[in-house]
């Protein structure tokens, strides 16, 4: 069973073109038991797909990509993060809210 685990929407200019809904709607018709967005450096599109998949009866799960430059770093980081509850939440609020910019590379937050 196939899961998407790094969908984009709209709200990622440039790198993703439907909007939540549509891809909780395709996930659901695929018969995907969730489906995971992040957006580019936010969470712009995680209350619509989390009210679309509800609705749906499939699993959402939101997070975000997060930035592209950390100053402070000399070398590439290329590691995935994976955060859940409460506690990963509040993280990916407070990286996501102009925070993004600490970070070279990317880090990726997955949310449920």
């Amino acid at each position: 069973m196939y899961v998407e685990l790094h969908a984009r929407s709209a709200f990622s200019f440039l790198e993703g073109a439907a909007l939540p809904e549509a891809l909780a709607e395709r996930a659901a018709r695929l018969g995907q038991p969730a489906l995971a967005l992040l957006d580019r450096d936010g969470l712009y599109g995680a209350p619509r797909l989390y009210r679309a998949a509800i609705r749906l009866g499939i699993t959402p799960l939101v997070g975000a990509e997060l930035g592209d430059s950390l100053p402070v770093l000399k070398k590439e980081v290329a590691e995935t993060t994976l955060l859940t509850k409460k506690a990963g939440v509040h993280l990916a609020f407070v990286i996501s809210s102009g925070m993004s910019l600490w970070f070279r590379r990317r880090i990726v937050a997955i949310l449920s």
